[in-house]
């Protein structure tokens, strides 16, 4: 499963992340889950960072 983010910035840049996510426990009242999102910055002739994380969590 994954999902997607743009946004845009008043000072003309814009990002982009995409967030990939997977249930890895399910039980009857909750699920555990992970995912990992990839931010990208782009715009006014600057540089792109491309970066990455991890996120760990709880859905009830």
């Amino acid at each position: 499963m994954g999902a997607a983010r743009l946004a845009f910035e008043t000072n003309g840049r814009f990002d982009f992340t995409l967030v990939f996510n997977k249930v890895i426990a399910k039980r009857r009242a909750y699920n555990y889950w992970v995912a990992a999102p990839f931010p990208a910055h782009f715009g006014n002739n600057q540089p792109a960072p491309i970066g990455t994380g991890s996120q760990f969590g709880i859905g009830f």
